[in-house]
Order: structure tokens, then C-alpha cells, then sequence
């Protein structure tokens, strides 16, 4: 590829995210025919087509596929630490996570950091929705689960357990939970039905539902909710036992707002990500700060935790 404008390759990038020369040539603030050129050069240079071309619309081809999924992620790093080295960036973090991770523990934590972190800016994202696009700029993600995110690396993982709690209102107008053949007298507070469920698109879910399946004998009523923020409201409120990751919780047990089921639960994990080649003390500070938090967490005592910490990835 010896001689390839690197301004072609940047053309490319923009047609194969519009898939039109018009809307990438406005974007680049130079003309139609030049954007053409571009394309055209960057296909001599490579040799072979990248794009479809008929009289409606632009597609790619595999090559051009192929070519725009790096493309697009390398215009997206550039971005990324041009904005990290900007003097109003500079203190400023971007961090993705569940929306009831962010409402119920990071949130609650974050005035802590900025006690001794006054400069910072921690920018906060949920990632809750399905169409959720993690090319964004984002410094760093926590999820629930350990599926890789291309353009990002692990740097931490800590065990955690998931508990099926209630509050002191609903246990005292229904009865703590007693044993498995009593269970189908309480209501779970649950995200969507079933069967059990085994298939409600979460894995937390999926792994307390197929835990509680070969511990009880029988089934619970269930309350449907479209959003677990509302489910855990729901339960704070006396409605019913609502399956969440005991570090959510955490404050809830300890105040006495809720209460978990004697001896059910089981594992949960959570993930942290950085993506690839962030710069900045901040995020180091920042991740330094969260690994503290999660490992001074009294899931340690009150579970055994573990975690997976490596520094040299944030170096």
C-alpha cells in the first residue's frame, strides 16, 4: 500500500460510515468529485473495489467492509486522544455502565472522588440499551459480563454474588422466606418472563434463575418490569424479592432496607474495560480509585472476593 494518501484512507472512512459521497464530502468540507478521487486512488493503491456503486445507493463490498471496521476505529482513536490532550479534556473521564450500577453504587460514591480529585470530570454513560454503540468515546466500561470489546482491554474483574432480597415491609406483611416449598407464596420482581427465567436475555438473570430452579420446587408469582431500576424501586418499596448483584444492595442490607434470602445466592462477576491506548493521569487515578472501592467493599468479609488487578495495563 506504498503511497497511499492517508487522506484518501480518511475519505473512505467517512463515505463507508454516510455511505454517500455527498454527506462525506459536507463532513470534510471539500467537494463531491474530490472525495470521488480520493476513493478511486485508494482502490488503485489496494487493488480491488470497496465500494458498489449503482444509481441509488453506495454499499460496500467485503474488502470495503473489512477495510472500513478498521478505518473507522482508527479515526475514532485519533479523535479520542486528540480530545484527552486538550487542556479542557485533560481531567475529564468517560465511563459506560449498567444504568443501575450508575444509580446505585457509582453514583452515590462519585462526591467522594471529587473531594480529593477537585479538578476531575467524570463523565457518566448507561449502557443499558441493546443498540448501544461502545465505538463512542469512552475511557473506560463496566459491565456485568466478560465478553470482549474490540478496541478496549480487560483490566479488572471481581467476583461478586447475586442475592434475591426483599424489604423489612414486605417481609413483615408476607413472611420471611422460609424454605423452597413456601417459595410460591412470594412474589419475584422480575425483568421478563420466563420460562423461569432461563431465557431473559441477561445473564445475571439467567444464572440465579437456573440456580433457583435446582433449589426450589416450585415456582414464585412474578411482577414483570421492563427496567430493573424499576424491579429494585419495586422491592425497596415493599412489593415483592427482586434478584440484584450484592454490590448494589450493599448499602440497602447494611441500612436494613433490605433483607436477602437466607442461603440463595450464587456467583456474579464484574468487569472492568479500558480502551486501547487512553492517555491521561486521570484514568489512572480514576480506575485506582474504583479498583479500591470494589476491593474495600464489605463483600470481602461479608463473601470472599477476589479480584484481577493489573496495573501495567494503565501504563
Amino acid at each position: 500500500m506504498k503511497g497511499t494518501s492517508l487522506n484518501s484512507i480518511r475519505a473512505f472512512e467517512a463515505v463507508s460510515r454516510h455511505l454517500s459521497f455527498t454527506n462525506a464530502a459536507n463532513e470534510l468540507g471539500v467537494s463531491q468529485s474530490a472525495i470521488s478521487q480520493h476513493i478511486k486512488n485508494l482502490e488503485m493503491s489496494i487493488g480491488c473495489s470497496l465500494l458498489k456503486r449503482d444509481t441509488k445507493r453506495i454499499a460496500l463490498t467485503i474488502e470495503g467492509g473489512k477495510l472500513a471496521e478498521v478505518a473507522q476505529r482508527w479515526i475514532c482513536d485519533i479523535q479520542h486522544v486528540v480530545e484527552s490532550l486538550s487542556l479542557g479534556n485533560r481531567f475529564k473521564i468517560t465511563v459506560a455502565a449498567p444504568s443501575i450500577f450508575t444509580i446505585s453504587w457509582l453514583l452515590p460514591k462519585l462526591n467522594e472522588f471529587y473531594s480529593v480529585n477537585p479538578d476531575s470530570k467524570v463523565e457518566l454513560v448507561t449502557s443499558d440499551s441493546p443498540s448501544f454503540s461502545y465505538d463512542r468515546n469512552l475511557d473506560l466500561v463496566i459491565k456485568f459480563d466478560k465478553e470482549d470489546l474490540p478496541g478496549f482491554d480487560l483490566v479488572g474483574s471481581y467476583k461478586s454474588k447475586l442475592l434475591v432480597v426483599a424489604s423489612e415491609k414486605y417481609i413483615r406483611d408476607f413472611g420471611l422466606f422460609l424454605g423452597a416449598d413456601n417459595f410460591s407464596s412470594h412474589k419475584l420482581l422480575a425483568i421478563q418472563p420466563g420460562p423461569w427465567l432461563k431465557n431473559t436475555g441477561s445473564s445475571t438473570w439467567s444464572t440465579m434463575g437456573n440456580f433457583l430452579s435446582k433449589t426450589l420446587i416450585c415456582e414464585p408469582q412474578f411482577q414483570i418490569y421492563e427496567d430493573v431500576n424499576l424491579a429494585y424501586a419495586a422491592a425497596l418499596h415493599g412489593q415483592g424479592w427482586v434478584i440484584l448483584d450484592y454490590l448494589l444492595v450493599e448499602d440497602d442490607i447494611s441500612s436494613g432496607r433490605l433483607r436477602p434470602m437466607p442461603d440463595v445466592s450464587c456467583a456474579s462477576d464484574i468487569h472492568v474495560f479500558q480502551r486501547q491506548n487512553s492517555l491521561g493521569g486521570m484514568l489512572i487515578i480514576f480506575y485506582e480509585w474504583l479498583h479500591q472501592k470494589f476491593s474495600s467493599s464489605e463483600l470481602a468479609s461479608f463473601f470472599l472476593l477476589e479480584s484481577q488487578h493489573r496495573e501495567d495495563s494503565l501504563v
